[in-house]
């Protein structure tokens, strides 16, 4: 591991470190995983109104088909 010395303390941080602490591509996959999330609510609650409507719908069309 390489260190370098810190301006501020005088102690040596290792470069690994801020190296983890400044990459930001982490970030990049925390935000596409919040959309995939967003996304997959959406996706289940538009589903449940479309199978209620459905239902409701073939509910309809057999009453009036017996009636």
């Amino acid at each position: 591991m390489t260190f370098r010395r810190s301006p501020t303390r005088g102690r040596r941080a290792p470069t690994g470190m801020r190296n983890l602490l400044t990459d930001e591509s982490g970030q990049t996959m925390l935000e596409y995983v919040v959309i995939v999330i967003f996304v997959v609510i959406v996706m289940f609650i538009a589903f449940r109104i479309v199978n209620g409507t459905i239902h409701r719908s073939v509910q309809r069309a057999s009453v009036s088909i017996e009636g």
